[in-house]
């Protein structure tokens, strides 16, 4: 008895050190000069598991003809990198885990706070005070690249106890880690979460929310509105989408295939007279091209339907974040993991 009590124990514990792992990002310099290490624990524990579920994956066609349609636009258009064809991989390999860890919310939910905590604690002793404003608290410093990041991981766990229904008996934890995400001072986050709370109710309407969230920069563009009187921060999400809309506008092809990143830049300076590029699903389109954002986008989601509940709103909610303030698509293997853990608050299996 002692023995299998042992076991589980140890189980137990290197499952949680994987968990851990996984959205273990570790940063070079102070932000936001900052430079992601490679050896990082989130990207050594994705690895494993594309490894360990290589044989499980290698059989899914679509997945083989994604690798191949990202491998022909990365060798044939020169403007795009060989480390996305390997940042796809992480992907896939964070969303791969969701078949071998069998963590509860229960159990991973004081090693997730107490991390989070640590971020927080780093935040605040690394915080630039010269001007006390938003932004003070916004820099990260080791773990991660700023706080709009941290956010994702928050609300990805909040998302997961609320499919449980946890929050409503316990809501002193769930009140916890709300009030972290609003140290995150990140807008999309809170956002986000608001969006999933609303269409897990109303699940039908989720297309039709997500479409008008798509369009709203059409109809702020068209009309001259100026976003940055409301907000610096959509001000900047503004000038981004003008950068898309010129190209959309004068080169359609590029738009299909992207035109990497140094060119986006270039671009943003041209068509906007600032650097502001990437970020939200607009800028991710100029850099990367539709067909390839689509693959990071889609593949994840479709290989992790079998194994994530309510996987439809969480995707929508996501989509809605990434369109206004901040798309999460080289997260999403991580962000699936965290709402799958927490959507599982009691049931071990």
């Amino acid at each position: 008895m002692f023995s299998n009590f042992y076991k589980k124990n140890i189980y137990i514990f290197i499952q949680l050190i994987l968990f851990i792992s996984s959205f273990s990002f570790y940063y070079s310099n102070k932000w936001p000069d900052q430079e992601l290490i490679v050896y990082s624990p989130a990207i050594i524990f994705s690895l494993l598991y594309l490894l360990r579920a290589f044989c499980w994956l290698i059989i899914k066609p679509y997945l083989i003809l994604s690798l191949l349609i990202l491998s022909t636009i990365i060798i044939f258009n020169q403007n795009q990198e060989v480390k996305d064809l390997f940042r796809f991989l992480f992907v896939i390999g964070g969303v791969a885990s969701v078949r071998y860890i069998k963590l509860t919310g229960n159990t991973a939910y004081y090693p997730f706070l107490i991390f989070f905590l640590i971020e927080f604690s780093l935040r605040v002793i690394h915080g630039t005070y010269e001007e006390l404003n938003l932004y003070s608290l916004k820099g990260t410093y080791f773990l991660f690249f700023d706080s709009n990041f941290v956010g994702l991981f928050i609300l990805s766990a909040m998302c997961g106890m609320i499919v449980s229904n946890f929050h409503i008996n316990n809501k002193f934890k769930f009140s916890i880690l709300g009030i972290l995400l609003l140290l995150t001072f990140s807008r999309t986050s809170i956002i986000i979460l608001l969006s999933f709370i609303f269409l897990n109710y109303f699940k039908k309407i989720g297309f039709l929310f997500l479409l008008i969230v798509a369009l709203f920069p059409f109809y702020v563009n068209y009309y001259g509105i100026d976003l940055s009187l409301v907000d610096g921060s959509f001000g900047s999400k503004q000038l981004i989408f003008q950068s898309f809309f010129y190209l959309l506008n004068n080169n359609i092809e590029a738009i299909l295939w992207g035109i990497g990143r140094d060119n986006a830049i270039e671009l943003a300076i041209d068509v906007t007279s600032t650097s502001y590029s990437g970020h939200t699903i607009y800028g991710h389109i100029v850099q990367f091209g539709l067909i390839q954002y689509l693959i990071f986008l889609v593949v994840p989601f479709y290989i992790a339907r079998n194994y994530v509940k309510n996987i439809f709103p969480f995707f929508i909610s996501l989509l809605i974040g990434g369109f206004i303030g901040l798309s999460p698509v080289s997260y999403l293997g991580s962000l699936l993991l965290v709402y799958f853990v927490f959507q599982r608050y009691t049931i071990y299996r």
